[in-house]
């Protein structure tokens, strides 16, 4: 079986065998990609930072998805009884989040990747953006991107950003891997990264590094406050769903993959 650990041609692959996020061939295989750690610690963790809770009070308001991709988070919040504008500038993500995850309480949106022209000021609850702004090469892009969010969320509204964790990079993961072992990245630098499909074949992708500082002052810049950080991991005791498969837990267990930062408005 192909692994995040080891790809499949036996070398690393150059920049140019890398996928880009906005193709059909990226969509397809982010849909197919083993959400085991994902759904385990990474989404939870977000709604939660959000008070957005499976059985509990929901958010009095809209939630943001900001780069919704085929719609899990939004379909998890959605769940919830929470009203949701998943909006991402991929259509090729948003025809299988339309197709795989339609929802009475989700309206599925396109966008530019920068603007959000169609959400009015203030009008938003609460706001993720799961595993976006490592995608953006562009800095004044994400500087844009954090200005918006700001502008579109109440006061007091709740930001929750997750992200690829800096102390991850290199390090083989159960169901990716991200950055060479041994190397170390400047903010912005591209980081070679490699998803596990559940079909055994590995999807390579473009993403790029951001230091826990880039991102507080990234926030900071926008005007948002109250800055925590988290890095999960995942309890080894949990059972894996892919324990068919005698799959087990990784890394995972001992580094945090993820970290997720929150802060309001």
């Amino acid at each position: 079986m192909d692994d995040p650990r080891t790809p499949s041609t036996g070398a690393e692959p150059g920049d140019g065998d890398l996928v880009s996020w906005t193709t059909g061939v990226a969509a397809a295989g982010y849909e197919d990609r083993d959400m085991s750690i994902a759904l385990q610690i990474a989404y939870p963790l977000v709604l939660r930072e959000l008070g957005i809770v499976p059985h509990g009070p929901a958010v009095a308001g809209m939630l943001l998805d900001l780069g919704c991709g085929t719609g899990v988070l939004a379909e998890l919040a959605a769940a919830a009884g929470v009203p949701v504008l998943a909006v991402d500038p991929s259509e090729h993500m948003l025809h299988r989040a339309r197709r795989d995850r339609p929802h009475p309480l989700i309206t599925y949106r396109r966008f530019d990747g920068e603007r959000l022209t169609f959400v009015a000021d203030g009008s938003v609850a609460a706001a993720a953006v799961c595993l976006v702004c490592c995608t953006v090469p562009d800095t004044a892009v994400l500087t844009a991107l954090a200005r918006e969010l700001h502008r579109v969320l109440r006061p007091g509204g709740r930001l929750a950003v997750l992200e690829l964790s800096p102390a991850g990079v290199g390090v083989r993961f159960s169901t990716l891997r991200f950055g060479d072992p041994g190397r170390s990245y400047e903010n912005g630098e591209l980081l070679p990264t490699f998803l596990r499909l559940h079909n055994g074949d590995v999807l390579r992708t473009a993403c790029y590094f951001r230091s826990e500082r880039f991102y507080r002052m990234l926030l900071a810049g926008a005007g948002f406050t109250d800055h925590m950080v988290r890095f999960p991991l995942v309890d080894q005791a949990a059972p894996h769903p892919g324990a068919a498969l005698s799959r087990a837990w990784g890394a995972e267990t001992t580094v945090a993959p993820y970290m997720i930062l929150s802060a309001r408005r």
